[in-house]
């Protein structure tokens, strides 16, 4: 998408102007009546995957014994702010990545098989004639968005993974790799020392600990990614539908 980098990015002034190149190849490219090889060749890279599914739920099923870590890390040499800031964030991500899994799974159950739905109901409608015909298919149509977008008014109103999710769970992860669960000690603040020189005080065991409490992070950080990643996707293949409708209309 050219205009839409962000899920708070869609509305319908940026849908609109996201359609005018997608417009343009649709009346190079497709001939009316749609068959679904055409939508085949549109549609499928924006759905979502198993693989998409499996990594939002390993996220999901190393969150608690994560959050029990971190929280129970060592007393001697952790920064208790730090600590807690760690865990909060795990905390916090707990339940919209759990409505991620619940909102991935929803629309790969709408993604398989929904193609022929599609063609039926795009060529339906340059055959409509009565108003109580427009108003059946135009609902139709409505339910798919607010399915895709949970609302009919293009914007992206799910309360799932956000940017804000994807920013602190990338900070935590870069974090973790400088030694932030540790205790700084007044002197290494003052001389601005490194981690690779602060870690050699801290004994193997403890960083040892830090370092696989990061690559389960890391780990976590993949299905939070994988979740948003999701929903960009789910935009952009709600504007190509949007798109589809238009060239369906104007021709």
């Amino acid at each position: 998408m050219l205009y839409i980098h962000r899920l708070m990015d869609l509305n319908p002034k940026s849908a609109e102007i996201e359609t005018t190149p997608i417009l343009r190849r649709l009346r190079e490219r497709c001939r009316f009546p749609l068959t679904e090889q055409q939508l085949a060749e549109d549609f499928p890279e924006y759905f979502v995957s198993e693989t998409d599914q499996k990594l939002i739920m390993q996220a999901i099923e190393l969150l608690p014994d994560v959050m029990r870590r971190v929280s129970s890390f060592s007393e001697t040499y952790a920064e208790p702010r730090n600590i807690q800031r760690a865990h909060s964030l795990l905390q916090e991500i707990q339940e919209p990545l759990q409505k991620s899994k619940a909102y991935v799974d929803d629309l790969r159950a709408w993604h398989n098989g929904c193609l022929p739905a599609l063609v039926t109901l795009l060529n339906s409608i340059r055959q409509l004639r009565t108003q109580e015909e427009k108003v059946r298919v135009n609902d139709e149509l409505n339910m798919i968005f607010v399915r895709l977008l949970g609302t009919d008014r293009f914007a992206f109103s799910h309360p799932v993974v956000n940017e804000g999710h994807v920013i602190r769970t990338n900070d935590l992860a870069e974090s973790m790799g400088k030694g932030v669960l540790f205790r700084v000690t007044l002197e290494e603040e003052i001389k601005k020392m490194p981690w690779d020189q602060i870690q050699l005080r801290i004994p193997k065991e403890h960083l040892q600990e830090a370092e696989e409490l990061r690559q389960r992070i890391l780990q976590i950080k993949k299905g939070i990614d994988c979740a948003y990643n999701c929903n960009m996707r789910t935009i952009a293949l709600s504007i190509l539908l949007y798109t589809y409708v238009k060239w369906v209309k104007t021709g």
